[in-house]
Order: C-alpha cells, then structure tokens, then sequence
C-alpha cells in the first residue's frame, strides 16, 4: 500500500488557510456587553446583603443555642399566631 504524502500536506494547507481570520483594528473589534434587567440588579442587591448579614445571623444563631441550652428561651404564641395568619400560604 502506498501512502500520497504529498496529498495529506495539501489538505493540511487548506485547513490552515481556511482556519487563518484576518485581524481587525481596534476600531473594528466589538466588546460584548450585557444588561441587567431592573429585577436583577435588586436580587443582587439583596445577596449582597444576606452576604454581609451571614457574621450578624451567625450571632443571633449562637444567641438563640445559649437560650435553648440554658432553658431561657421563650416563644411567644401570639406572634406566631399572628404570622400565621397574616400569611396564608403554608395552608395549601
């Protein structure tokens, strides 16, 4: 069997020459830029803060862990109640 070298190198040419992209100036690259819609921006603004918060909510957690251990910690019904009421959602 007899191997066309000569044939494999031309095909390796035109894939070369096919592949080459002329190169633009800088006054004809484009950037890519995307917008963040309204809705977005606020739910960036929000993890932001759940972000920032995380060392207060570690406080308040270990605070309520003392109550909890100690048998300090009181729940009050009516503010319970309350919520419950207020959003009724969790009723299905």
């Amino acid at each position: 069997m007899e191997i066309n070298s000569i044939g494999r190198i031309s095909a390796v040419n035109a894939y070369n020459k096919a592949g080459k992209v002329k190169s633009m100036n800088k006054a004809e690259q484009k950037r890519d830029e995307i917008q963040i819609s309204q809705a977005g921006q606020q739910m960036l603004k929000v993890q932001k803060a759940d972000v920032m918060d995380a060392a207060a909510r570690s406080e308040k957690v270990e605070a309520l862990k003392a109550q909890v251990e100690n048998g300090t910690y009181n729940v009050d019904a009516k503010a319970i109640a309350a919520k419950m009421l207020k959003d009724t959602s969790w009723l299905g």
